[in-house]
């Protein structure tokens, strides 16, 4: 039952695929290269690129070192975010 006072939003089946596409592009902080979407870097993937341990990546997070968005349990990076924690050459302590 909808409430009277409130409007009514109609759209189709692919409109609606497409906003929860955008929003869900929004939560991650993904964003389009070339007409598609840039996969995220898990942590794993991004302590391979660095060649230290995962528990590393995590660590630079937390201190804010690293730009990640929570997605759920998951820590996601975009690889910009990564590529830029590269060229600063910001890599502390290695010991996690």
């Amino acid at each position: 039952m909808t409430d009277p006072g409130q409007p009514v939003v109609t759209m189709t089946l692919g409109e609606l695929a497409e906003l929860v596409r955008d929003v869900v592009r929004a939560e991650l902080g993904a964003r389009e290269v070339d007409g598609a979407v840039e996969p995220m870097l898990t942590t794993a993937d991004a302590a391979e690129a660095l060649q230290v341990h995962e528990a590393t990546v995590r660590k630079w997070i937390r201190a804010g070192e690293l730009e990640a968005k929570n997605f759920g349990s998951a820590l996601r990076i975009r690889r910009d975010s990564l590529e830029e924690f590269m060229r600063r050459g910001t890599r502390g302590s290695e010991a996690a």
